[in-house]
């Protein structure tokens, strides 16, 4: 029975601890590590809780405990397949959101008087980042170095939204060329 007690108070301690963790990790949502320790904190609580819970029961019903440990497992199974299926997309190279490759866009088309236009802006994800690729237009009498410097502020710019990896900028002078996709 001592025993007993002492694994209630573990318990009941792990629970609060992984509480106070996982309202922590929680509020960082700008960082994906952050949120999978939150969705592993809150496993956590939730076995722990039932663990109690069924500790409690199974002195009555036998099968409670083995019982209660499946219906766990596949819960927490259930839920490690969805949070793994969203992050495999982005490591595999998915497209990044079409109101991102707009922000992108906003950017470009905004950043110099002498773009005469933004041919393509592409984005993806690489790993929880996105990798951005601009075509941009500029006039066939501007000097290397003005156009190189435009390419280069640009690109710096964009590396600076919170999202993005790394940009590359393509600067060409006219728009007759067949991009390859």
């Amino acid at each position: 029975m001592i025993f007993y007690i002492y694994g209630l108070i573990v318990l009941i301690i792990a629970i609060f601890a992984k509480s106070i963790l996982y309202f922590l990790c929680i509020r960082a949502k700008e960082s994906p590590s952050c949120q999978a320790y939150a969705f592993d904190h809150r496993n956590d609580i939730l076995s722990n809780t039932f663990l109690v819970f069924s500790l409690f029961i199974s002195q009555w019903v036998w099968w409670f405990d083995p019982f209660g440990a499946t219906i766990l497992s596949i819960y927490i199974i259930y839920g490690w397949i969805g949070e793994s299926l969203e992050h495999v997309t982005k490591l595999v190279g998915l497209t990044a959101e079409s109101e991102f490759i707009k922000k992108i866009t906003f950017i470009a088309v905004n950043h110099s008087e002498k773009i005469m236009k933004v041919e393509t802006v592409t984005a993806w994800y690489s790993g929880m980042n996105i990798i951005a690729e601009v075509h941009v237009v500029l006039p066939p009498d501007m000097s290397l170095r003005e156009a190189h410097n435009i390419g280069e502020d640009l690109q710096l710019k964009i590396e600076s939204v919170p999202e993005v990896e790394r940009c590359f900028v393509h600067l060409d002078f006219n728009d007759t060329h067949k991009i390859n996709k």
